[in-house]
């Protein structure tokens, strides 16, 4: 199951040769896993709450430009 949208699972969505990839801002999900960390034990349980990207499901029908 393909999980980035780099150029090589582009080309096989425009081909059809893979239905779907899962994507998401890898970029805000290690921010917060770092940050977690980081307040680990500082913060109060809860205080700072999730703050993961939205997975978003690309087909060849919603491919981006």
């Amino acid at each position: 199951m393909p999980r980035d949208l780099d150029e090589d699972n582009l080309a096989l969505l425009r081909e059809r040769r893979i239905h779907f990839v899962l994507h998401h801002d890898l970029k805000t999900d290690a921010r917060t896993a770092f940050r977690t960390i980081m307040l680990h034990g500082r913060a109060p349980s809860g205080a700072v709450g999730p703050q993961l990207s939205a997975v978003v499901v690309i087909t060849p029908y919603n491919v981006p430009e």
